[in-house]
């Protein structure tokens, strides 16, 4: 069996890729149900040992296949987001074995993040654990890099600064507002979603003490819950709306953060924003799109008066200071190394495991039929030798030399 990972995943595919063939949380269980129906027609693909990550910066599939064929996995994964194969094909970054091992190690310690050291993909990569967990998709050897990884994530963390350096999502998204409006504390604001991420972006915001905060969802209690727990020092006013009335609210809100996973094609369009912003005199309009896919249209980055962006849009600001977080990811890569070198130990006593237990089977009956001869303890000790022995010996000759060096040095000892 050999482990594959296929990623679509920042900078090397643009968000209108990584868009079109995300696997939301809405559509995971549907994800793994529709790569075992291709299992079934293609041996190679072992469902029984995938996972699937996806986030607004990646969507990742790790799965074993029993040859090196990957086009049976690309196909499936083509077709379940009804996307081009040749859009798929161009962008996606395929590992192999000890490489897709690294890039999952790299990716739960926040590596390989846009921005680097972000403690939520573990948050997600246990999230979607979960997921694969209760449909029962994952094998001892995924169940064993899964945890292995998020225990490297916690001593990267904790032992490096690769988090020390970067700027949050929250952050740049704040730097691009401040562009557009000086004073944010005369602003307006209103947050879409309640997410974690949305959580997030709201803590961040709200420091900047807006005139008002509306927050609206397609749960009232879970917007109430953000309000509990990351606004608890904002003074403002503060309203929660209902996600249907959001078209309503654009036009007193002078920043509009967006966060959620909606599937009904575009929440915003562009015709929303033109009978706003009319609404609003041409007063700018500042709208930050982190969903995936996208929810606001991006059609309105033509609209003179609107200021729009996207994750990808972040990155120029997140990628200051690339030499320090670059010698802070070179710490990281360290402990990785030796957490896969663990990993590789535990991989092969997992591997030998059932022929030890033949081994000490085969032991156990010979000694048996041995003690069954009742001759005398050193007559049972050298037929049981004996008989070892030549068994030992036939096999000598098929050692590779390398074999035979680490034998002889386990003989000396």
């Amino acid at each position: 069996m050999y482990l594959f990972a296929f990623a679509l995943r920042h900078p090397h595919a643009p968000l209108t890729i990584r868009e079109k063939f995300s696997i939301t949380n809405q559509h995971i269980k549907q994800a793994y149900d529709s790569l075992n129906s291709i299992a079934n027609i293609y041996p190679s693909v072992n469902y029984k040992n995938s996972f699937i990550l996806s986030t607004c910066n990646r969507s990742e599939i790790y799965i074993y296949l029993s040859d090196n064929n990957t086009e049976h996995v690309l196909n499936w994964w083509a077709d379940f987001c009804r996307q081009p194969l040749k859009d798929l094909k161009k962008y996606v970054d395929i590992y192999a074995e000890e490489k897709a091992v690294f890039h999952f190690f790299e990716v739960a310690c926040g590596a390989d993040s846009m921005v680097l050291g972000e403690t939520q993909i573990s948050k997600q990569i246990k999230d979607a654990y979960a997921q694969a967990q209760s449909i029962s998709t994952l094998s001892p050897y995924l169940h064993s890099i899964i945890q292995k990884s998020l225990n490297c994530s916690k001593e990267v963390r904790t032992k490096t600064n690769i988090g020390k350096f970067s700027i949050s999502f929250a952050s740049a998204g704040i730097t691009l507002a401040q562009h557009i409006f000086t004073h944010m504390h005369k602003q307006n604001m209103l947050f879409i979603g309640a997410g974690e991420m949305m959580q997030t972006l709201a803590a961040h915001f709200s420091l900047q003490n807006p005139q008002k905060i509306t927050i609206a969802n397609r749960s009232f209690e879970n917007a109430q819950d953000l309000v509990k727990m990351r606004l608890q020092n904002y003074t403002g006013r503060i309203e929660i709306q209902s996600l249907e009335n959001v078209k309503n609210l654009l036009a007193e809100s002078d920043i509009t953060v967006c966060c959620i996973e909606y599937t009904n094609n575009l929440l915003i369009n562009s015709e929303d924003i033109q009978k706003s912003l009319k609404k609003r005199r041409y007063k700018p309009m500042y709208l930050l799109d982190l969903s995936v896919p996208l929810v606001i249209d991006a059609g309105i980055k033509k609209l003179s008066d609107a200021f729009f962006y996207n994750v990808d849009d972040l990155s120029y600001i997140i990628e200051n200071g690339q030499s320090k977080r670059n010698e802070a990811k070179k710490e990281a890569e360290q402990i990785i190394i030796k957490h896969i070198q663990q990993f590789d130990i535990w991989k092969k006593n997992y591997t030998i495991k059932p022929l030890i237990s033949k081994i000490q089977n085969k032991l156990n009956k010979q000694m048996q039929a041995c003690l069954n001869d009742n001759n005398s303890t050193e007559a049972v000790l050298q037929k049981f030798m004996q008989y070892n022995l030549h068994n030992l010996l036939q096999l000598l000759p098929d050692l590779t030399q390398e074999q035979q060096d680490k034998f002889n040095k386990y003989l000396d000892d």
